[in-house]
């Protein structure tokens, strides 16, 4: 099941679905989204995926629109024992989801390759709370320095 609606390109990889926004989502209208969410909804129920990675590299702004997409993406994993991960995030979407709080429910990483792995792989049983799997990139991961929680739990892998 790979599709591209006019919004987001959908593919799917095992049990994980890989969603892409095709273009920037600052400007999009309400409805289309939701339109588009519900239906990427509709294909994660249909099958057995549990896991979701968002690959934001054709972008470099989203809305709150979008954040709303992101929640529910993520509750929909959630409530099928999966994981959600993003990955390519430019400098302005990580800023929005760090003044957000949304930064410490979904680990962010460099490349899809790398959150695929994480949600696949279960390396992402170590997020919780702000504690990011090894690998994640940690400029994005507050109080990162020594004695807390992250680096301890890096230093025991």
């Amino acid at each position: 099941m790979d599709a591209a609606l006019s919004v987001f390109e959908v593919e799917r990889q095992g049990g994980t679905l890989v969603l892409t926004p095709l273009r920037d989502l600052r400007e999009l209208d309400f409805q289309g989204m939701q339109a588009e969410r519900d239906e990427v909804l509709l294909w994660l129920e249909e099958g057995p995926i549990r896991n979701v990675v968002v690959d934001l590299g054709r972008t470099d702004y989203f809305n709150s629109t979008f954040l709303g997409v992101l929640v529910r993406l993520w509750q929909r994993a959630q409530s099928h024992a999966g994981h959600m991960a993003l990955c390519n995030l430019s400098a302005h979407e990580q800023d929005m989801l760090g003044v957000t709080g949304l930064i410490e429910l979904w680990p962010v990483f460099a490349s899809r390759e790398e959150a695929l792995h994480a949600v696949v792989g279960g390396g992402l049983d170590l997020v919780v709370h702000g504690r990011r799997p090894v690998g994640a990139r940690p400029e994005l991961w507050e109080g990162s320095g020594e004695g807390n929680a992250m680096t301890e739990l890096e230093n025991e892998g």
